[in-house]
């Protein structure tokens, strides 16, 4: 599995979720490393994603030596539009059990059916997402689960939401991490952890509780988290008045170490 989840104990299989800011860098580095994994493992990849993420995958995957410069070595991988694929399972407006399953789940089955492994990535919820319908990326999230319960598989969420500046949605967010086996970490190095001790340390006082106090809010239904986005989403929960302030100056700080 990534790196980033190297001191867990790897499932049967995964459910990751990415939180990318608009660069983009960590969303491209680690979903490249999650289908280059599905290659190594002589898997099906199966990727669900934007034009420019398609396309940005691909770059990646040629330069880790996944697939031929020529890509004439991609018989093992689909690449379906995320747009047109979520206009096939959505109905009235919302994700729909029976085309998802006549969409997605019959391309799935068919992927396992010869005992192969099987790698998705999906751009669908996060495209969701960013037009706020909360609600439909959510139950797009459960008809995706309600598929691994039947089928193992490992598959790859990405939601465009910036964890350092963009408020959230409560309900939303609490639905998001219930619905994930891991949120990976939402910068590239690990310095955002640092700067964001400082940064609640120069503006709330110090506080050795910090770290005890935000595993002490984990919930167990949520995925499992590197502690730089536990800190933030207990910030914004705990300290609302105070989060924005705090997580300002703690962007600034690991910008300045990134």
């Amino acid at each position: 599995m990534l790196a980033e989840l190297s001191a867990v104990d790897r499932p049967d299989s995964t459910h990751l979720v990415q939180c990318y800011q608009a660069d983009e860098t960590v969303l491209v580095r680690n979903a490249a490393r999650f289908l280059k994994e599905g290659f190594d493992r002589g898997a099906d990849v199966i990727v669900i994603a934007t034009p420019g993420h398609r396309t940005a995958f691909i770059r990646e995957l040629k330069r880790l030596g996944a697939i031929t410069p020529s890509g004439s070595d991609q018989g093992s991988l689909t690449l379906l539009d995320a747009a047109d694929t979520l206009a096939r399972i959505v109905v009235a407006g919302d994700p729909d059990a029976a085309a998802f399953d006549e969409v997605v789940g019959t391309m799935m089955r068919n992927a396992v059916r010869d005992g192969s492994a099987v790698y998705a990535y999906g751009d669908m919820v996060g495209e969701l997402w960013k037009a706020r319908r909360y609600a439909a990326a959510a139950k797009l999230e459960h008809l995706w689960n309600m598929l691994r319960a039947v089928i193992d598989f490992d598959l790859f969420c990405a939601y465009p939401v910036d964890m350092l500046t963009e408020p959230f949605e409560a309900n939303a967010v609490d639905a998001l991490l219930r619905s994930h086996t891991h949120l990976l970490p939402s910068g590239p190095n690990g310095d955002l952890e640092g700067a964001l001790c400082r940064a609640f340390g120069e503006i709330v006082g110090a506080d050795d509780m910090l770290v005890k106090r935000v595993r002490e809010f984990h919930k167990p239904a949520w995925a499992s988290m590197p502690d730089a986005e536990a800190m933030i989403i207990w910030l914004r929960h705990a300290m609302p008045d105070r989060a924005p302030a705090i997580l300002e100056l703690a962007e600034q700080y690991y910008r300045l170490a990134s």
